[in-house]
């Protein structure tokens, strides 16, 4: 799974996109978003698991003029480790 386009949109919750949207599991949306009374820029991440399932999102960093970017060092795929339940059926082969 390669990575496609990166986005980075300004919404209060990334949770407000629409369910149309086309989010995979290796999607890089992000957003960001002023927090009231202070002078921090958080950003979250947005990807969906399945279609049929939720948009997800987590907590990537923190921005500020003071600062600088705070950005998570929780790996990528740990960051979206659960996947809703759903299992996978496969098979292995020795290759000799």
């Amino acid at each position: 799974m390669g990575f496609e386009n990166i986005w980075l949109l300004s919404l209060p919750d990334p949770m407000t996109l629409p369910n149309s949207l086309k989010l995979k599991i290796n999607s890089q949306v992000y957003s960001y978003n002023f927090q009231e009374n202070s002078s921090l820029i958080e950003l979250k991440e947005a990807y969906r698991v399945a279609d049929h399932l939720k948009i997800k999102t987590n907590p990537v960093g923190l921005w500020s003029q003071k600062t600088g970017l705070f950005w998570t060092t929780v790996y990528f795929w740990e960051r979206r480790s659960d996947l809703d339940g759903i299992t996978f059926s496969c098979a292995t082969e020795a290759v000799s």
